[in-house]
């Protein structure tokens, strides 16, 4: 699995910028984690749910700061936007946590 940055705004003074993420195939919010640490850069991580969860983690080269709750690990990942440069990069991860599809249904 990849994924794929496109840039929305033009670069700022302190050379980041902001992206929408794009991936093929779908991810839980565990599976795109990894696909992030696979890139060695360092920030933050929000993730939303649809159902009005929200969690802001920090990450590194050595992974994730703090384990994440695991109702939220299995959630599929519906949107990512991100925001950085350098080795630096902030996630904004929206998903769709199982009992959200539950209540769809």
């Amino acid at each position: 699995m990849s994924i794929m940055f496109i840039q929305t705004h033009a670069e700022g003074r302190d050379c980041t910028a902001p992206y929408d993420v794009v991936f093929g195939e779908p991810y839980t919010v565990r599976g795109f984690i990894n696909e992030i640490l696979k890139r060695r850069e360092w920030g933050k991580i929000s993730i939303s749910t649809h159902q009005g969860s929200h969690i802001l983690i920090e990450y590194g080269c050595n992974g994730l700061k703090e384990q994440l709750p695991e109702p939220i690990v299995g959630a599929s990942v519906t949107k990512v936007q991100a925001a950085g440069g350098w080795s630096r990069m902030d996630y904004r991860i929206t998903a769709l946590e199982n009992r959200d599809y539950a209540d769809k249904n």
